[in-house]
């Protein structure tokens, strides 16, 4: 199996503000205030406890930049709510978004 998920521990000022932004996602009923990928350690002790065996995690850049313009189209795609991009809008300009690194776990059963 193999498993992928962003990490949730910015690098940049743009992945800290694409983490920030799914904070303000409204498509959601329940407000989340963490990131939805969980640390790979986590997934890792959860593949382990269910039985998984040679567990194996990899982490890589995403090399994913979206500048100011493709940074707010792509927030309004994902309905994040507009008072994240008017209370980020310098940041926003400054840095735009940028995906986190991600890791892939490896194992098997």
């Amino acid at each position: 199996m193999a498993h992928e998920e962003l990490i949730p521990v910015p690098e940049t000022p743009g992945s800290k503000l694409l983490i920030e932004a799914d904070s303000y996602s409204m498509g959601t009923l329940t407000p989340r205030y963490e990131w939805f990928s969980p640390f790979s350690d986590e997934v890792a002790a959860l593949m382990h406890e269910i039985g998984f065996k040679n567990i194996t995690v990899k982490y890589f850049e995403t090399n994913v930049h979206l500048p100011f313009k493709d940074a707010i189209k792509q927030l309004k795609e994902w309905n994040i709510n507009p008072a994240f991009i008017k209370k980020r809008i310098e940041d926003l300009k400054k840095h735009g978004l940028e995906f986190p690194m991600e890791h892939i776990i490896f194992c098997k059963k």
